[in-house]
């Protein structure tokens, strides 16, 4: 169920867990329609192109994000 995957995959980026910062469930929604997120693991399978497909992710977003997962991978 679609509800049940935003709600995972936000578990996952929340400070409780991952803590990726500007990673809010509207935008996970955002990568999920647009960006092909599907389950926790993809987020780290997004690719600056992939996040841009999103509406309102310009290349600047796209970097931010991109740095912020790459500091959870730290």
């Amino acid at each position: 169920c679609k509800a049940q995957r935003l709600q995972s995959i936000t578990h996952f980026a929340h400070r409780g867990a991952m803590n990726i910062d500007g990673l809010a469930e509207s935008r996970i929604a955002l990568l999920m329609q647009h960006a092909g997120l599907k389950k926790p693991s993809d987020i780290f399978l997004l690719e600056k192109q992939d996040i841009m497909k999103a509406p309102g992710m310009g290349e600047l977003s796209a970097n931010n994000l991109l740095s912020a997962i790459q500091q959870a991978k730290n």
